[in-house]
């Protein structure tokens, strides 16, 4: 009966947000009013599939529904914590100049994020932090969608970043809080509502909103989501491997990010205002930042597959060609324009890169990451396609023809495909150094 109760409700909460997101696109007048209704009804769907039904647990709710209601009082009359802004009448009645339904909008994504975050290998505080960095990518996807709609309205026109900050801090002390208490965290709806939330709401951005501030956002929201979604599955299990993974992906991403600031610096590419939220740190848009973390995590991803599914005799002779195209490849691309900033550094990055590959690396972990590489090509060139403008009318990150070789694939320069090689193979290499690190000392 549990598991009918799961199935039915899985299929309601696909269903009508599907039929919302088309309603909004076709009618959004109508539809708009039913959002109450959906929360209301969200929130049921996941309690009634809760199988804890100890005290504590619906106290602590009620607790968040409450606090998250008064930090949103204070924060309306007071301006302090999210900046200014006000509430439209969408979210219907209004005490303190807050809708009550506000409580119900920070209960609903806390508890599903609580419930995601169970399912991570790590310490409490871990998984609050990681909930929190959930929470603040479903809030920059709600924040448009609830100014297009009259949820609320900030009065300089302008989503403040403190705005984004406040959320991540009070959703990581709701999260640690829900994490430290001690009772039974497994709800497959909450993970599957809160999936279908983020979807929901990229799908109003593009089509409702046409908002073409949140592209780039969401070419690294959907690059990340596949991966993310199917790292529990059973069979690979990639979640077990997040802990080395998120430390390779973070060694290789420090170089990579400043070298990304120093050529926007010098004007060797760039980015184009129309696809971003405003968002910078450093001089660069928060989206080219999340692009060294979602990339490098996919094709990890794609790296693990491939070692537990392609079990294939070692071929020396496949690694030698690999070896020859790309070193050809990189070569070619100095020739064509020693005096090329981006041709000359990635050019001899990736020579040295090959260099210390052939000398130090094995025969099974470079045909491991060849074949990786070559699996990664397909969503690399989608991907890559659509930011350098092949998709679209005006590409998202543009480059200056004067430092590459001009020649391009569907608009994308040649060197970033070298670019890519040097990203994926190096977090590969980091990655796969950890892992027999740890293997070593379990050993000892």
């Amino acid at each position: 009966m549990w598991k009918n109760r799961l199935f039915i409700s899985i299929v309601l909460l696909l269903v009508i947000h599907l039929v919302g997101l088309f309603g909004f696109i076709i009618a959004p007048d109508k539809f708009v009013h039913l959002t109450a209704l959906n929360l209301m009804f969200s929130a049921f769907i996941i309690l009634i599939n809760n199988q804890n039904r100890k005290i504590k647990h619906f106290t602590y709710l009620v607790f968040i529904g409450i606090t998250g209601y008064l930090v949103e009082v204070i924060g309306i009359q007071s301006h302090l914590i999210f900046g200014t802004y006000e509430y439209g009448s969408t979210l219907g009645f209004k005490l303190f100049d807050v809708p009550l339904l506000m409580s119900l909008n920070w209960v609903v994504p806390i508890y599903c994020v609580g419930m995601v975050c169970n399912y991570f290998p790590w310490n409490n505080f871990v998984k609050a932090l990681l909930g929190a960095i959930l929470m603040t990518t479903f809030d920059i996807l709600l924040e448009p969608v609830a100014i297009g709609f009259d949820y609320w309205n900030w009065i300089n026109a302008e989503i403040p970043v403190q705005n984004y900050c406040a959320w991540f801090v009070i959703s990581f002390l709701f999260l640690l809080g829900f994490n430290y208490i001690d009772f039974n965290k497994e709800n497959k709806t909450a993970a599957i509502l809160f999936s279908t939330l983020l979807l929901f709401f990229s799908g109003l951005n593009v089509f409702a909103l046409n908002n073409t501030h949140s592209w780039y956002f969401l070419v690294n929201l959907f690059t990340l989501f596949f991966p993310f979604v199917r790292s529990f599955e059973n069979k690979l299990h990639f979640v077990d491997h997040w802990k080395n993974a998120f430390f390779a992906i973070g060694c290789v991403a420090l170089p990579f990010i400043l070298w990304d600031i120093l050529f926007t610096h010098i004007g060797v590419w760039g980015f184009n205002e129309t696809f971003l939220l405003g968002i910078k740190i450093f001089n660069l848009p928060i989206e080219e930042l999340l692009f060294f973390f979602t990339i490098p995590f996919a094709c990890l991803f794609i790296h693990a597959n491939t070692c537990k599914f392609f079990i294939l005799k070692s071929s020396k002779l496949f690694i030698n060609i690999n070896l020859t195209i790309y070193t050809l490849f990189a070569m070619y691309v100095i020739y064509n324009n020693p005096l090329g900033y981006y041709s000359l550094s990635v050019g001899v990055t990736v020579l040295l890169w090959l260099g210390v590959n052939w000398k130090y690396n094995n025969t099974e972990n470079l045909q491991a990451l060849f074949i990786s590489f070559c699996l990664t090509l397909i969503p690399f060139t989608l991907v890559n396609g659509l930011l350098t403008g092949s998709f679209i009318e005006e590409p998202i990150v543009w480059y200056n023809d004067n430092h590459n070789s001009q020649i391009r694939f569907l608009n994308i320069p040649i060197e970033d495909f070298l670019y890519c090689l040097l990203l994926i193979g190096l977090t590969i290499n980091v990655k796969t150094y950890i892992t027999r690190s740890y293997s070593r000392q379990s050993l000892n």
